[in-house]
């Protein structure tokens, strides 16, 4: 569609040039993405898009995969032009959710995990973002959301050791720390008991600096196979499919079981250190 000619490259190149800000996390990107019906993928086609049940459905889907990865290769490369330093990265490209080899030009990978369970969460996504060999950083949800994340405003803003706990997991495998908090009301207020709690949580991450861009050292690994996203037809890349889930739980379970996994994928065994 015109989106990101007409609306996102603009206040992307707004953002880096009137306002001089040091980059985006675009949200909301290929964890969200659905196969396309849309007057401008179809023209794009060439001819009647196939459904589920057609024997070319899953060529269709890749066509659209193609589209994504073009879109977000489009508005980076179109803002790179007029401002290089301006960095980009689209919100869980590269991740488990996406096994696909890099083939997209942001600079670096992230993405928010969940907020409930989240140690585990964090040790799952930064194996994945781990294998890439790029910069990386995850970002946690600063509080507590009951009973779902991003339907309720009933939330609890985590305490110090459980934000520690959370970043540990990340800086032990190389990675940036993060974290987002909400306000309790409207207006900028400014959360000022919460404070010293971040100030702690960063005096930990601080120390532990040095860390980032480590490679982490592994016993065991997992492989992600190329092909990941058949449970969800609907979707373009692994989100929240039975696929995945097993797989995190083997993480899980290697994790419990005192070995120390890495994951690699299949799409870049060329340049993967198998010894």
């Amino acid at each position: 569609s015109p989106y990101a000619d007409e609306i996102l490259i603009a206040q992307l190149k707004e953002l880096a040039l009137d306002y001089r800000l040091d980059g985006a996390w675009v949200d909301g990107e290929c964890w969200g993405a659905y196969v396309d019906y849309s007057p401008w993928a179809v023209r794009a086609y060439g001819k009647t898009p196939p459904r589920p049940e057609d024997p070319e459905y899953e060529d269709y889907r890749n066509f659209c995969r193609q589209g994504f990865f073009d879109y977000v290769t489009h508005y980076v490369e179109q803002v790179k032009a007029v401002a290089p330093a301006f960095e980009i990265t689209s919100n869980w490209i590269f991740s488990g959710y996406m096994s696909d080899a890099l083939c997209v030009p942001v600079d670096y990978l992230s993405g928010d995990y969940s907020c409930s369970n989240a140690p585990v969460s964090g040790r799952r996504h930064g194996r994945f973002f781990a294998a890439r060999g790029m910069t990386w950083d995850l970002m946690s949800w600063g509080q507590h959301a009951i009973p779902l994340a991003w339907e309720t405003r009933n939330r609890t803003t985590k305490s110090a050791n459980q934000y520690k706990q959370e970043a540990a997991t990340i800086v032990a495998l190389g990675g940036g720390y993060q974290f987002f908090n909400i306000a309790y009301c409207h207006g900028g207020y400014i959360q000022r008991w919460a404070l010293p709690i971040w100030e702690e949580t960063a005096k930990f991450c601080r120390e532990r600096q040095n860390c980032h861009g480590a490679k982490p050292w592994s016993n065991i690994a997992v492989m992600v196979p190329n092909q990941t996203s058949e449970h969800r037809l609907d979707r373009l890349f692994q989100n929240n499919t039975p696929g995945m889930n097993a797989f995190n739980r083997w993480i899980d379970a290697l994790c419990e079981s005192g070995f120390s996994p890495n994951v690699f994928f299949e799409s870049e065994l060329d340049r993967t250190d198998l010894s």
